[in-house]
């Protein structure tokens, strides 16, 4: 594996490590509104740990223009955890956290490369 993968790898179990840390403090001591968007930020942040898993698993496998498609797109879910849920969780512990959109669109831009990336494989073939 290199070692672009391993620290994708790497990012992403961290990534999903947070997000059941942030399931676990929705579930104790938050008011309604504050429980729900850290509950927002817990689901994101898992489903895209396991999506830039699978991003870095095909990536390893893929070869030329597909490969770059699927590591970039492992970013992109990467950025997306760190600022769509990192400011969901701020927004909702000090009110401040206003990147939530930059976030979103940094996983609407992976899966469209994901996307991108699995049809230039299928082309390959």
């Amino acid at each position: 594996m290199s070692r672009f993968s391993s620290i994708s790898l790497a990012f992403a179990g961290l990534a999903g490590l947070a997000g059941v840390a942030m399931g676990a403090l929705a579930a104790h001591g938050l008011t309604p509104a504050q429980k729900a968007l850290i509950e927002i930020a817990s689901q994101y942040a898992l489903w895209h740990a396991l999506a830039m898993g699978l991003a870095i698993v095909v990536h390893d496998r893929a070869k030329g223009w597909a490969r770059r498609l699927f590591g970039i797109a492992a970013w992109c879910f990467a950025a997306g955890i760190v600022v769509f849920s990192g400011s969901l969780v701020l927004l909702a512990l000090n009110g401040k956290g206003g990147a939530a959109p930059v976030g979103g669109t940094a996983f609407l831009v992976g899966w469209a490369l994901f996307f991108t990336g699995a049809l230039s494989s299928f082309r390959r073939q």
